[in-house]
């Protein structure tokens, strides 16, 4: 009997937690099978919550919509910090240590798997930009500055239900297998929502008829490849490298003829510079950030930040022709 009793109420918390999840929120297609990495090693949980570090804010997110109460996940960079320059401090390396599970894009945050310890004791792994049959961005092959493949995969939401969420699944299960059914239900009702994610952005990029953007720096192939959207240039690849006087009169020329109307620039680096590129053409600026930041609500979760972004790039674009 006290067996018995056990299992229901486990079973009704479990109809709760999902309950809370899915609660203000509709729902959409179904995520893929899971698919695990092999970086990834089976074990226990123990104690409460599993601890779970990433490397970026929004990857911390989405652990948090995928684990639940039954995880605790945090960022090793906070809001502000740039990930092309951040310099890990002796804090980081002892917030790692007590990880089970470091997440990671590769390529931009490699300074993360720098911190692990050489030791038994260090976290479990998972380095999403190196998941098996990950795509590359739609017309866009290559990413300058960084790897082969652009890191800010997290950009596209069908690419992070198809590919991403699947992985993390499979990651907390090997990490907590009693909690399986619970990721797993969490996991399908996250996939709704990131499906009617895409088609919140489709609608507003469809509104304004967006086709063509300008951006001072590299970090929106996954972006524009899943909602076609026609890069006209990038004014500085990786920080330093910017665009040559040719270039830059080429750029202007372009934005021009597109009509485009702004500049995308990041929060953290080049507005003073791009504000006096875009009166060239009679402009404005428009930041997109593709990190996000939890003290500014617009852009405080997943979600949010998507919403922005997808807002941002309406106000900038150039109109499809």
């Amino acid at each position: 009997m006290r067996r018995t009793a056990a299992l229901l109420v486990a079973a009704t918390l479990l109809v709760i937690g999902l309950l809370a999840f899915v609660a203000g929120r509709s729902s959409g297609p179904v995520a893929n099978e899971p698919v695990a990495n092999d970086t990834v090693a089976n074990d226990e949980l123990a104690g409460a919550a599993l601890p779970v570090m990433t490397s970026l804010l929004p990857l911390a997110w989405l652990v948090d919509e995928a684990g639940g109460d039954r995880v605790s996940a945090s960022a090793l960079l906070t809001a502000g910090d740039d990930p092309h320059g951040f310099t890990p401090r002796p804090g980081h390396v002892q917030r790692l240590a007590s990880a089970r599970l470091l997440v990671m894009v590769g390529g931009l945050d490699d300074w993360a798997r720098r911190l692990l310890p050489d030791s038994k004791t260090a976290p479990a792994l998972l380095v999403l930009g190196e998941l098996p049959g990950l795509p590359s961005p739609a017309g866009h092959p290559r990413h300058e500055g960084h790897a082969d493949r652009d890191p800010h995969l997290w950009l596209d939401p069908l690419l992070v239900r198809d590919h991403v969420l699947p992985a993390l699944v499979a990651a907390l299960v090997s990490l907590d297998p009693d909690g399986a059914a619970y990721y797993q239900a969490r996991g399908q009702a996250l996939a709704h929502e990131l499906g009617q994610l895409d088609e919140q952005i489709r609608d507003t990029l469809n509104a304004a008829h967006c086709r063509y953007y300008l951006a001072w720096h590299d970090a929106w192939s996954w972006f524009a490849g899943r909602y076609d959207l026609e890069e006209l240039g990038i004014v500085e690849h990786s920080p330093g490298a910017g665009a040559s006087a040719r270039q830059l009169a080429a750029l202007v020329e372009s934005a021009r003829r597109h009509s485009v109307p702004a500049i995308l620039v990041q929060p953290r680096a080049g507005r003073r510079n791009a504000v006096t590129l875009a009166k060239e053409f009679s402009a404005t600026v428009v930041t997109a950030d593709p990190l996000g930041d939890p003290r500014d609500p617009s852009r405080g979760d997943y979600f949010a930040l998507m919403r922005a972004l997808a807002g941002a790039f309406a106000s900038a674009c150039g109109a499809q022709q």
